[in-house]
């Protein structure tokens, strides 16, 4: 059906965009209660009565054709029977009634509780009226796209290999925060032909006609050269100094005598701080002015003493030289007994051109000092594949590894210190980045300059040392031991195939490569393969034979049967067929045609998986029973078990909170010397840990609002504050009254993605609140909106003003305030938090200029954390806030069950679906509000099987 002309609110053309959904927010009070429908001419009759002298009292005034009228919506000559042209306006007022934004708080005359439910009620049953008379009229799921996210599944499931170039593909649209929906997955012919590209490169790789799979090499590589060279041309420099000592005394007292302190001096791979003093930099100075007791050699020359030519002076300086030679032996004999060293910022091994495939990457790591845990990540090329803390003693190292699909663009590997930059280790200078790890030590653990100094000092952090130090060095105060992460070794070993030929060389040949090339195997394989990747029960002649044709052809002209099926298969991971998820659309918008078993079977692996159906539900799709619904909330309930399960609460929890791309924000280093790239991925991990175990457990959604118990690793704790925990597994920790954390509103990474990454911004954390959890839509800024940081304080006054200071002068805007009296009071009561997610009592202001007193561009102010809720409702910091949230528990639930219904339907929802959320939300209310039960009642939905 053409969507255009579907009825509903959704399509008035007089509406804001802004408001597209927002009568999905109608509390499930209102929605529950079981009643016989009034007709009509009752409702009629009711507004008549009732209804208009309330509007007429109460809110015409406002919406009626004057201009001094702030709003659009007109209810002076508004209808009083729904209608498909009227139903967003009603629905508008409904609403607005009940979070409480209508009338104004400041109006002195507001209706009485009796006289709003009088209101509330008549619209709710007008609503209900409107929804049978247009019963079975929407709720079709547009044609959709798969995403860039589920292809990638999907041809991994399919080949057993990782799509090669999806990363070349555009980034995917998204309507909501969501990029399930088909509205915004656009196919451009540019990416058609990335599609086909992708697919040819992916079977060169997934497909191998060898008898053999490749032999697995192990590419074993130290941190620094091997020191032998080095070593051996200083042994031999020496050498040659004893040989012009005893033959040419005056060419050793005017050359060979610096030659010698020079290659002392020279950079000593590896050399630990314990066997520094092995090292004679200033060997002959020292023997001659010690055989003379003198104290220079210059003091010699004064005195005409020739100690080149005194037999005795030399033998001493020959003796010297060689037991100098035998300690240098001696140290490299150490470095190579002995294996670990430093990690440098940017220390990486070559590895040279490695053929595609999966390798394990790995390095056996520990720390020089245990009492100073520092986040590590595995590098392949310039990309992390392992990001972890380390906590490893030195007497305890641990080799860490990853399995990854080898990039051959790839030329290196590294285990390093987890600074910001990007994962490009070449980035920034060595110089910048020894700094700022100094720097981030001195405030990850709150160093003074003296402790971090004998940290650092110890150990040569410019350099390679060894820090195997012995065991008296580790005496005293824990700051004697130097600070930083130890590795043996990184080694990569690979390609690694678990069995041969390649799963998808057996899966898509199923006679063998061996069996004779003919029309009937092509068709064969053709037909097995479509039907997996289709998700279909057969396929018919019409849909196999364009690629039976193929693979003949192309067989017939050079005699490969396997590139000519290839050839085919990329031509089928590359059709419309594959890439869109094509549902039964109605031909009669009166009549809707529920999925089949394979349709029901695609959409539920989409929703839960972002992948194929696997083989136990293909066969519930098969034998029917797929679409009955004990058989389907089964299914459901195995599928949430399964680890691919992790796709979707992945993808929604990083959506729905808008915190996927929170990897792009900048943060100010100077303001935050103790972030770390594993502190941001931690964050973003803690949220969705946070959601799984909600779903696991079958918990209550409202613990998203407040919860008396936050899912933590050992950086996560350590940024909260939070002691005792240790290691990189979230777990379930219980919170200590007055934390201020609970629910998602106070976890990091909300808080980080409603930054700019130098200080907070109420406003987006107001708008946050307003469209997430509420689910109101906090409207779209006007264009001529001035920025915040151009607003001054009152003339006379030169402190800087906070961010909520600035914000209550930009609502003297009226444009702006229409907005803003809603979004920033939701949004003050979060400035106890900064960029960063971290409790502070101030907040940071930027000063125009660097202060003489402080000495910094920074003022430190104290937070003003009193809100308002859209209701009136006023509050004073987060914690109460969260309990104000928590009186809207079942509007907070209707926008959770809204969103996710978006993200299953993988289309905006319309009239026609209110009444299925009403129940939907209902049940779920009386049952526990559980985050797993919710999910089985859109599965099981009309909306969802198309019933």
């Amino acid at each position: 059906m053409n969507q255009a002309a579907k009825p509903g609110w959704f399509r008035c053309p007089t509406m804001s965009s802004a408001l597209r959904y927002i009568f999905l927010i109608g509390a499930v009070s209102f929605a529950v209660a079981e009643e016989s429908l009034p007709t009509t001419a009752e409702l009629h009759s009711e507004y008549i009565q009732r209804i208009k002298p309330l509007l007429e009292n109460y809110c015409i005034d406002c919406h009626d054709a004057d201009e001094k009228s702030k709003t659009s919506l007109r209810l002076d000559t508004i209808a009083p029977e729904i209608t498909a042209g009227n139903i967003e306006a009603w629905t508008i007022v409904k609403n607005r009634i009940d979070i409480g934004t209508m009338p104004p708080q400041k109006e002195k005359i507001r209706p009485a509780r009796k006289e709003t439910d009088q209101l509330l009620s008549w619209i709710g049953r007008s609503l209900k009226r409107y929804d049978s008379d247009q019963k079975e009229t929407g709720g079709d799921t547009v044609i959709r796209r798969i995403n860039n996210r589920s292809y990638a599944n999907i041809i991994k499931t399919l080949l057993d290999v990782p799509p090669q170039g999806i990363e070349d593909f555009p980034e995917d649209g998204s309507v909501h925060g969501f990029d399930t929906v088909g509205a915004a997955l656009y196919t451009t012919t540019y990416l058609y032909e990335l599609y086909l590209k992708t697919a040819q490169a992916t079977l060169d790789l997934a497909v191998s006609a060898n008898d053999k799979p490749p032999a697995i090499n192990e590419h074993k590589l130290h941190l620094s050269a091997g020191p032998g060279r080095v070593y051996e041309a200083i042994r031999k420099n020496l050498q040659n100094c004893i040989k012009d000592l005893r033959e040419k005394p005056q060419l050793f007292a005017s050359n060979d005598i610096r030659s010698i302190a020079g290659n002392l001096s020279f950079y000593f791979p590896d050399v630990p701080v314990c066997l520094q003093g092995k090292v004679r930099r200033n060997l002959v100075s020292e023997v001659v002015m010690a055989h003379y007791g003198e104290t220079s050699l210059e003091s010699l020359a004064a005195k005409g003493i020739d100690w080149a030519n005194d037999p005795k002076c030399a033998s001493e300086i020959i003796s010297a030289i060689e037991i100098q030679i035998k300690q240098l032996q001696d140290i490299e004999q150490y470095i190579a007994d002995e294996k670990f060293v430093t990690v440098g910022p940017f220390d990486a091994n070559g590895v040279g051109s490695l053929q595609p495939g999966y390798y394990v990457v790995s390095a056996r790591l520990c720390l020089s000092n245990p009492d100073f845990p520092l986040p590590v990540g595995l590098i392949a090329g310039d990309r992390f594949i392992k990001t972890f803390m380390l906590y490893d003693a030195p007497d305890s190292p641990h080799t860490y590894e990853q399995k990854v699909f080898w990039d051959p663009r790839w030329n290196k590997v590294a285990a390093l210190s987890l600074l910001p930059y990007n994962g490009n280790i070449n980035s920034k200078t060595t110089a910048f980045a020894i700094g700022y790890l100094l720097n981030y030590i001195a405030a990850m653990y709150n160093l003074t300059p003296a402790q971090l100094s004998t940290a650092s000092g110890s150990w040569g952090l410019q350099s390679h040392y060894w820090t195997n130090l012995p065991a008296s060095a580790g005496d005293g105060p824990k700051y004697n031991l130097p600070i930083g992460i130890l590795c043996s070794d990184t080694s990569v070993r690979g390609p690694i195939y678990d069995t041969w030929p390649p799963p998808a060389t057996t899966r898509i040949f199923t006679r063998g490569l061996k069996a004779t090339p003919t029309q009937d195997y092509a068709e064969e394989i053709v037909s097995t393969f479509m039907k997996r990747a289709y998700v279909i029960g057969s396929c018919d002649k019409d849909m196999i034979q364009p690629y039976v044709d193929m693979i003949m052809t192309h067989y017939n002209f050079d005699k490969n049967f396997v590139e000519a099926v290839k050839f085919a298969i990329s031509a089928i991971i590359s059709s419309p067929q594959f890439l869109y998820l094509d549902e039964h659309q109605r031909a009669d918008h009166t009549k809707r045609q529920p999925l089949s078993g394979y349709e029901l079977a695609r959409r539920l692996a989409y929703f839960l998986w972002s992948d194929l159906p696997d083989d136990a539900l293909l066969a519930s799709a098969a034998n029917g029973t797929l679409l009955n619904g004990k058989e389907l909330l089964a299914q459901t309930r195995r599928m949430l078990k399964d680890d691919r399960n992790r796709s979707f609460r992945a993808a929604f929890t990083t959506q729905w909170l808008k915190i996927d791309k929170i990897e792009r924000i900048v943060y100010s280093y100077d303001q935050f010397p103790a972030f770390d790239i594993y502190l941001q991925q931690s964050a973003k991990e803690e949220s969705i840990a946070f959601f799984s175990e909600l779903l696991e457990k079958n918990e209550s959604v409202i613990n998203f609002i407040d919860s008396d118990f936050l899912m933590l690793n050992g950086r996560m704790a350590q940024h909260y504050g939070i002691p005792g925990i240790v290691g990189n597994d979230f777990r379930r920790v219980q919170l200590s009254p007055g934390s201020h954390r609970g629910g998602v509103l106070t976890q990091a990474s909300i808080l980080m993605a409603t930054s700019n990454g130098m200080v907070s911004s109420p406003v987006r954390r107001g708008a946050f609140v307003m469209d997430r959890l509420l689910g109101v839509s906090p409207g779209v800024p006007p264009r001529d909106v001035p920025a915040l940081d151009v607003i001054k304080p009152p003339q006379g006054d030169d402190t800087p003003l906070t961010p909520t200071e600035k914000l209550a002068l930009h609502r003297a805007n009226q444009s702006c305030a229409r907005c803003h009296d809603k979004i920033d009071p939701l949004g003050a009561g979060l400035e106890n938090f900064n960029a960063l997610g971290t409790w502070n009592s101030k907040v940071r202001v930027l000063l125009p200029e660097i202060s003489k007193r402080t000495h910094s561009i920074w003022l430190d102010r104290d937070a003003d954390v009193h809100g308002t809720m859209l209701d009136g409702v006023n509050y004073d910091g987060p914690d109460e806030l969260k309990q104000r949230l928590l009186d809207h528990k079942d509007q907070f639930l209707r926008s959770l069950a809204e969103n996710l219904m978006i993200y299953a339907l993988g289309r905006d929802l319309e009239q026609s679906d209110r009444p299925v959320l009403d129940k939907l939300c209902a049940d779920v209310a009386a049952n526990g509000y559980g985050l797993s039960t919710l999910i089985e009642h859109i599965v099981l939905s009309d909306e969802f099987t198309n019933k």
